[in-house]
């Protein structure tokens, strides 16, 4: 074998090698890393600046958006108030009559003070009983009515079903009005992902230490009239009025919270006019 030709080649490349300097390119190399050092330290700078832009206009938003929501919002209240106040008076009773349960359906949840207010004074004109409840120092509660039981189921369904108290409050005040659950309030939870009939039978077996009610049971009692309100309203604050004040966990149920007082700060100032007025 003859690899002389091959040996000759192997020397040529040698020498090319020897020749070969690669300075050139770490001085390029060095000139990219301080160019792209430069574009850094401007995108860097540029990036700044757009946190900043977005913090001031984020300043700016809420410099104009909190004055708005304590004042539209405190009006609101003041007068969703001051009608319940004129409802009540009109019933026959006093503010002072239904203000600790109203404070206790929605003391803290994401739901607003005027809100329950306008439900109990509908609730109260549908013959649903009061007066009896009682709360001690430290927030406990002694005894509850049926005023209390439902405005703060009210408060849990909302949150259950993430509507708003007023929205919950019209199927309540529909009940106690008929003096019983139908089928159509019944569809109305369930078109907002609720299962009443479920809850109900769960609370009947647990008072009735049994496990004879199902939801097939219970439907058949609806047609046949025979879930009253106060029932109706026992089930759902036992199944959910607890859960309202977990609503503040969530991301809509504290910036509701939030509107809601700013709207109390508004209230101290819109009351006032509206009595004077």
């Amino acid at each position: 074998l003859d690899f002389n030709s091959s040996v000759r080649s192997m020397d040529e490349i040698t020498k090319a090698a020897n020749k070969v300097t690669l300075d050139h390119i770490a001085d390029n190399a060095e000139k990219v890393t301080n160019r792209l050092t430069t574009l850094g330290g401007m995108l860097k700078l540029k990036f700044l600046d757009k946190i900043a832009d977005g913090m001031l206009n984020i300043g700016k938003t809420a410099l104009t958006a909190v004055p708005r929501m304590i004042a539209h919002g405190g009006w609101s209240r003041a007068m969703n108030i001051e009608n319940a106040k004129f409802q009540i008076k009109g019933l026959g009773h006093d503010w002072s009559e239904l203000s600790e349960q109203i404070n206790y359906a929605v003391s803290g949840t994401a739901y607003g003070l005027d809100a329950a207010a306008s439900a109990a004074s509908q609730l109260m004109a549908s013959g649903v009983k009061f007066g009896s409840f009682k709360q001690r120092a430290d927030g406990t509660v002694e005894s509850l009515d049926d005023m209390a039981v439902a405005l703060r189921a009210i408060s849990g369904v909302a949150a259950m079903t993430n509507q708003s108290y007023g929205d919950m409050a019209s199927i309540f005040t529909t009940v106690a009005g008929n003096g019983r659950l139908m089928s159509e309030q019944l569809n109305q939870l369930s078109y907002r992902g609720l299962n009443g009939a479920v809850t109900i039978a769960d609370y009947l077996n647990r008072v009735n230490h049994t496990s004879q009610y199902t939801e097939a049971t219970v439907r058949e009692m609806v047609s046949k009239g025979k879930i009253d309100f106060a029932t109706f309203a026992k089930a759902m604050d036992d199944a959910f009025g607890e859960h309202a004040k977990d609503a503040n966990k969530t991301l809509t149920g504290a910036l509701s919270n939030i509107r809601a007082q700013y709207s109390k700060i508004g209230e101290i100032f819109a009351s006032p006019i509206i009595q004077n007025l």
